[in-house]
Parts: structure tokens; sequence; C-alpha cells
């Protein structure tokens, strides 16, 4: 029993280093209690990374997911873009020369074609395609009005913010606007 408690010992990572030569056995002291608690990490270390390596070339634990929610829509009323602090708008600038472009420029007419698209589901004729309307909203050249809320005093502060910059925004009419449907609480940005 004591030569197999020595040749366990061996195992021993814990055998901490003394600067005496102990039992002629070298500059540490390893114990038979050590050795087994090496010997049962190692393999526990060794399981782990085989079971690993396993999952990984035989694609197993591999799984995709998808959740999926049912809103009812009567419950959250669509919410109107003017009513948060959501602010849409487009960054334009002129690289070469720096100077500022401005929406009624001719230069910026000429070469660029820009608009907003307002798209809206109508789920309540899924499958038929019309479920799905477009409509095009005219861009135009922000103004720091645009910027300003009734409970926001930070819209002029973000507005300076971009000089030098040329802001688009859509060119909405006051009955018109984005729309937010569903649960607020639930949308990504």
């Amino acid at each position: 029993m004591k030569k197999f408690a020595k040749h366990v010992s061996e195992y021993d990572m814990f055998g901490h280093v003394i600067n005496l030569n102990f039992l002629k056995e070298g500059d540490s002291h390893k114990t038979a209690i050590g050795g087994v608690f090496s010997f049962i990490i190692k393999i526990a270390m060794t399981l782990y990374v085989f079971m690993n390596f396993k999952k990984m070339f035989l694609h197993e634990d591999d799984n995709n997911t998808t959740e999926y929610n049912l809103e009812d829509l009567e419950k959250s009323p669509p919410l109107a873009m003017r009513d948060t602090d959501f602010k849409m708008f487009h960054i334009v600038r002129k690289q070469a020369s720096g100077k500022q472009l401005y929406w009624d420029d001719a230069e910026m007419q000429q070469n660029m074609d820009m608009y907003f698209i307002k798209k809206k589901y109508d789920w309540y004729q899924y499958p038929d395609p019309s479920y799905v309307t477009f409509e095009e909203i005219p861009a135009r050249q922000c103004t720091v009005d645009d910027f300003i809320d009734d409970h926001d005093d930070e819209g002029p502060k973000m507005f300076d913010s971009w000089a030098g910059f040329s802001l688009i925004c859509p060119d909405l009419p006051e009955d018109n606007d984005f729309y937010l449907e569903g649960n607020q609480a639930m949308m990504k940005s």
C-alpha cells in the first residue's frame, strides 16, 4: 500500500516547493491525497475537453431558435413618430471640398434623388399581396424646428452638433406621420 501511495503521490499537482531536500525526494513535498485529487482533476478536464470536441465535430447541441409572439394590435394603438423622441433624417456631406450642401442646391438636385419610404402592413389582409403598401415621402432640408419637441430641450443642441453636414428630413404634412405599430417596448432600433 505504501508503494502504491508513493506512486500516486507522483501525480500530485499541489506539491509545494521547499528549499530543503525533504526525505531525499527533491525540492517539493508531494502526498498521496494530493496525487488522488490531481488525478481526478486531470480526468475531469480530459472528459470535459473530449465532450466539447465531440459536440463540435458531430454538430450535437446545434440549434437555431426563433421566437414568435402574437400581438393584439387593438391593445397597442399606433404611435405617431412626432410623439416620440425619434428623429428621422439623412446626413449628406460633400467630402472633396467640405462645402456644405443644401437640398435646394442645383448640384444636389442634379445628382441625387432622395426620398423616404413609408411602408405600412395591414396584417388583417395577410397573405393577400395588398397587405403591404408603400408611400413615397419627399425630402427637404431639415431646420432646427424639426428637432424641437414639446418635451425635449436638447433639440437645438442636437441640430447644432451636425454643423457642416446637410440634414435631410421627410417632408410630411401635419396630417400625415410615420406610425409605430405594436408594443413599443419590444421594438428594436
